[in-house]
């Protein structure tokens, strides 16, 4: 049996192997749909000239092993990315997916393909689905991105606005924390300062001796406008003298309710006092 088992798990180890080559990549192959045509090419040469002590293994890995896998796969669904969609657009994938799903185990009998095969097909395979909070951050930088001519974002002004995220309590509102603007030495005429913050709400305006404001909720309607709400940051890059050294930005979902946050340093030139 333990033959068995080590020749699967070879096979699969090689499915991942060249799953992860560029070339692949670039066909849209997962390492599951390699490991389909490796084992297509297995049952059409290798199968009937094995030892029969092997086979146990290779029908314990094709049975339990197989299912304890699907149900394994469909854990990479989040009970967040579930609520984000709403409930009309949850009936509507169920249909779709059952629909898929029974089509994929008729056309699976009509080959005569094995059950837990047809059905792994039929349920498909591709890159793990990226929950709104990703979706959020990837839309929201790629705005700041052409605003503000940035190219990444950055990993440590990333850590920095995953930070202030912390600052949000659970109805949406932000305390303003001392670490949340860090004014450096002047040196040379310039001054670098980093300031980290989650996204104000619409028509907010944060004072300098506020405490606290409404950080901006996001949802997959007013994602698209998030960019209304980017007045502060724009403001500092249209200030003389400004140099954007780095710019992160983070966001994260709280009690169900979606955050964005950013963090960026900057170098200022301090402007000449006139002569007295």
């Amino acid at each position: 049996m333990l033959h068995g088992v080590l020749l699967i798990a070879l096979f699969a180890c090689a499915a991942f192997y060249i799953g992860g080559m560029d070339c692949v990549k670039a066909l849209s192959f997962s390492p599951m749909v390699v490991g389909i045509i490796i084992g297509m090419l297995y049952a059409n040469s290798l199968r009937n000239n094995l030892p029969d002590t092997w086979v146990p293994g290779i029908k314990f890995c094709s049975k339990r092993i197989l299912r304890t896998g699907i149900i394994l796969y469909g854990f990479k669904l989040t009970f967040q990315d579930v609520m984000a969609v709403g409930i009309s657009a949850i009936v509507m994938d169920a249909i779709i997916v059952c629909g898929t799903i029974g089509l994929g185990i008729l056309v699976g009998r009509l080959l005569k393909i094995d059950r837990s095969i047809a059905l792994l097909t039929a349920c498909g395979d591709e890159a793990p689905s990226k929950s709104f909070a990703q979706q959020t951050e990837e839309t929201v930088f790629s705005f700041y991105s052409k605003a503000l001519g940035v190219e990444k974002n950055d990993a440590d002004m990333k850590k920095l606005a995953e930070k202030t995220l912390g600052y949000i309590d659970e109805d949406g509102v932000v305390t303003i924390h001392e670490d949340m603007v860090d004014y450096g030495k002047p040196v040379n005429g310039k001054i670098t300062i980093t300031v980290a913050m989650p996204l104000p709400a619409p028509n907010t305006q944060v004072s300098q001796n506020a405490k606290t404001y409404k950080a901006f909720e996001i949802t997959p309607e007013n994602l698209s406008q998030i960019q209304n709400a980017m007045g502060s940051v724009e403001a500092v890059k249209k200030l003389n003298g400004v140099t954007i050294n780095k710019f992160g930005v983070a966001a994260k979902t709280i009690n169900n309710k979606t955050y964005v946050a950013y963090a960026m340093e900057y170098t200022y030139i301090i402007p000449a006092q006139p002569a007295q």
